[in-house]
């Protein structure tokens, strides 16, 4: 019965990546069309005219897979793995699949057909080289487009949504529309760096799970950064506190982190980096259950001059060890983050917020073992599982967004309807609270 059980689950894995290639091939005879079509309607100007580079960065490329030769690849029962000779790519990846040690050994081509026809698959991400320095920054240039005109002939201002550090955000009406978009309103003062958060927000923001990026307006001394409209806000909204002797049920903690995977997997195969993902910045859709990855402020582009980065951002519960200590820095941060919000959500606040102040905060990320639901019993092997391979303490044993993406715990996944009736379902909870609240004071 486990046997006829495994054998199913390997093969919906080898059908769910079957339908990945498909959707890749379908995906690039779109694009080869569109390309031919802009080609031939400018024709005779320059390349710029004739292929959106928009385009280039979403065409599919399959190369050859590596040449395996399964003669050494053996079963071993003292591997971690239950192999031996794996190639060091499919180690890691079977390391993360939730694929166990006993599971290789009783099915071993079974396993190794998986990996090889995954592996196969993974071609068909978007392929996109990492970019100079200098192209990076002519990217940001076109992206950074500034409207000279007064915003407020296009936008009615309705209901302030929230004030920080980098300025105040308003629920505004588009006059022509009458659709609602959210307006982020911010002085010139640190004029790069709002420069790099809008170019980072419009070059990124073509994913369903990005906030889409409208427009910036500079008028008055202000800028009017326009974004989509997200009408649940963030996800801390949702949150439970301690008091409240709740927390969120797996499938849409899952849903969520799903849906936050393939916003950051987005972002890291064009080689950019949020560096500030936490509920805060995860907004949601109370109608259709969106999931919107948002707050470009601190998001950063890898170069081939400086693929690492070592300056020390983001919010400090959120922080990855190596970002606390200095260290050179990839994409692996965002997973690290992404890990912490997910406990967040577990447990309705990250680990060590309300116990220390941030400074002894980031000592203890640098010094601690990575953290863990405090109760592991109460979650599934697949969520524990999933929180461990995404919150390793050393970078290079971290999971990346596509293998965590294909890790078991992502079957668990909610629908987007599910998710919004859920979240209804705590706003309406948490309204009463307040109301009965009121009541006693």
């Amino acid at each position: 019965q486990v046997r006829e059980y495994v054998r199913f689950w390997l093969n919906i894995i080898l059908i769910s990546v079957f339908l990945n290639i498909y959707i890749g091939v379908h995906r690039e005879m779109n694009l080869i069309a569109k390309i031919g079509k802009r080609g031939r309607r400018a024709e005779g100007g320059n390349v710029r005219e004739r292929i959106n580079t928009e385009d280039i960065s979403e065409v599919i490329t399959f190369d050859h897979v590596e040449h395996i030769d399964y003669d050494q690849i053996q079963a071993d029962e003292n591997s971690t793995t239950g192999f031996t000779g794996l190639p060091e790519k499919w180690e890691q990846l079977l390391k993360v699949s939730g694929i166990t040690k006993e599971m290789a050994l009783s099915y071993k081509d079974e396993v190794l057909g998986v990996l090889s026809f995954h592996m196969a698959g993974l071609q068909a991400l978007p392929n996109v080289p990492v970019p100079t320095r200098d192209t990076f920054e002519r990217l940001k240039v076109d992206a950074f487009t500034v409207k000279h005109e007064n915003p407020s002939e296009k936008y009615q201002r309705k209901t302030k949504l929230g004030q920080g550090a980098g300025g105040v955000v308003w629920k505004c009406i588009d006059k022509r529309t009458k659709q609602a978009v959210a307006v982020k309103l911010t002085t010139v003062d640190n004029e790069d760096e709002i420069k790099n958060e809008i170019a980072l927000h419009a070059l990124s923001s073509k994913h369903e799970n990005i906030v889409n990026y409208i427009d910036t307006y500079a008028y008055d001394g202000r800028l009017w950064i326009v974004m989509e409209f997200m009408s649940g806000g963030a996800l801390t909204s949702l949150l439970f506190e301690p008091s409240d002797k709740q927390a969120w049920e797996e499938p849409f903690i899952a849903y969520v982190c799903q849906q936050m995977l393939q916003g950051l997997e987005f972002m890291h195969s064009s080689h950019r980096v949020h560096r500030d993902i936490k509920s805060d910045n995860v907004l949601f859709d109370i109608d259709d259950g969106r999931i919107k990855l948002a707050d470009f402020g601190f998001a950063k582009g890898l170069t081939q001059e400086e693929d690492g980065r070592t300056s020390t951002v983001g919010t400090p519960f959120w922080m990855s060890p190596e970002l606390v200590n200095g260290n050179k820095y990839d994409q692996k941060v965002d997973v690290w983050s992404l890990g912490i919000t997910a406990y967040e959500l577990a447990e309705g606040t990250p680990p060590l917020m309300g116990e220390v102040r941030p400074l002894r905060a980031l000592l203890l990320i640098a010094i601690n073992p990575s953290p863990a639901l405090k109760n592991k019993q109460r979650w599934s092997k697949e969520f524990n599982h999933f929180m461990e391979t995404s919150l390793k303490k050393y970078p290079t044993d971290r999971a990346s967004t596509t293998e965590l993406l294909m890790h078991p715990f992502m079957k668990k996944t909610s629908t987007a309807e599910e998710f919004a009736a859920y979240a209804q379902r705590i706003k309406s909870l948490k309204k009463k609270k307040k109301l009965e609240s009121k009541k006693f004071h």
